[in-house]
């Protein structure tokens, strides 16, 4: 009924774009030579630098006006080859435009797949909404001279148009009077829908399930000993160089003598300053948790910043302190992660 409301309210994504047939005579007179007539690239060319396939679908996860950076300024001052060159000044911006949204539009189904500029930022707490194609590592450090720490990495893929897994393993270590050991947590696996999303309203919503297995130990503080179900929802929206997400899950645990129900929620605001894709972005988060059994409930505000290590865009490095609303939460902590969006290729392709 959720996903059926949410669908409804997000109803209206539009296909049709005036300037394709623009595009269309833009893209033969300037890009088909190397690209080929189908975006897939000229074959002709083989013996050269072979431009990249951007009719495939993973090409649709990226922004128009990446692209248009790209056709614009040359794909030198992206780390990319020399031999795309720069038509900033032998065409118009709008032309530059609609040979991009031509160009977008060679992907089969195109308007079956949630386009790029509903794919943000990765926040530091906020999960997304948009299905991923992403190798994450993130560390969480506390700030009152413990040696409290986290390390975590995720490992998520998309499938079909709508569709994502994903596997995380925690490791974290283990403190006791006599020495401090390292250990694997509890491993998770998830699965991710889009349930609706509107370009035309920069609006995306998903529904999913996380489960986590009780492969930590539980004497070594390293799991809850039981199985936790993870039913969540997300959501984002965008404007422009503006992007909030927000997401929230229920922890349902097999075993309630090992580990209590809870809500789980987070929400973010961000703003790239300059292009989104290669921009420094500022932003700040809430997320929470409440308990009914212990009639605990929990705030904590995370303000953070991120940019990308590769010119590319795909290799992003990002950092924030979380600070818990209340004395009586712990300690501050700082968190970071740095990922690597795959479906760009190589980590040092970009640089």
């Amino acid at each position: 009924m959720l996903a059926g409301l949410v669908a409804l309210a997000l109803s209206g994504w539009a296909s049709g774009d005036p300037r394709l047939e623009q595009g269309r005579r833009v893209y033969r007179e300037a890009c088909a030579a190397c690209h080929g007539e189908d975006g897939r690239g000229n074959p002709a060319r083989e013996g050269a630098a072979r431009p990249p396939d951007l009719a495939t679908p993973g090409s649709t996860a990226e922004r128009a006006d990446h692209w248009e950076a790209i056709v614009s300024r040359g794909g030198k001052a992206f780390g990319l080859s020399s031999a795309m060159p720069a038509y900033g000044e032998t065409l118009a911006r709008e032309e530059i435009a609609a040979a991009v949204a031509y160009l977008r539009s060679l992907t089969p189904g195109a308007d079956r797949y949630p386009p790029g500029e509903l794919n943000p930022r990765r926040l530091v707490v906020t999960g997304k909404a948009f299905p991923e194609t992403e190798l994450l590592l993130q560390g969480a450090h506390a700030t009152d001279g413990s040696s409290d720490s986290l390390l975590h990495a995720r490992f998520e893929n998309r499938i079909g148009k709508r569709l994502s897994y994903g596997v995380a393993l925690p490791v974290r270590p283990v403190n006791t009077i006599y020495d401090e050991l390292w250990g694997v947590g509890n491993v998770s696996v998830e699965l991710k829908g889009v349930v609706a999303f509107s370009a035309r309203r920069g609006a995306i919503a998903s529904v999913g399930l996380e489960t986590e297995l009780p492969t930590g130990s539980r004497a070594r503080n390293l799991g809850s000993g039981t199985w936790v179900w993870k039913p969540f929802a997300a959501a984002g929206w965008s404007r422009g160089r503006w992007v909030a997400q927000s997401a929230c899950s229920f922890e349902l645990p097999s075993d309630l003598v090992w580990q209590d129900r809870q809500f789980v929620y987070a929400g973010g605001l961000a703003r790239a300053l300059g292009l989104p894709k290669t921009a420094w972005t500022p932003a700040v988060e809430l997320s929470g948790v409440v308990n009914p059994r212990r009639h605990f409930w929990r705030n904590e505000l995370v303000v953070e910043l991120s940019k990308p290590i590769s010119r590319l865009g795909h290799v992003v490095a990002a950092a924030g302190v979380r600070t818990p609303l209340g004395a009586r939460f712990g300690p501050t902590r700082v968190e970071w992660h740095v990922l690597w969006d795959f479906s760009e290729g190589a980590p040092w392709r970009g640089f």
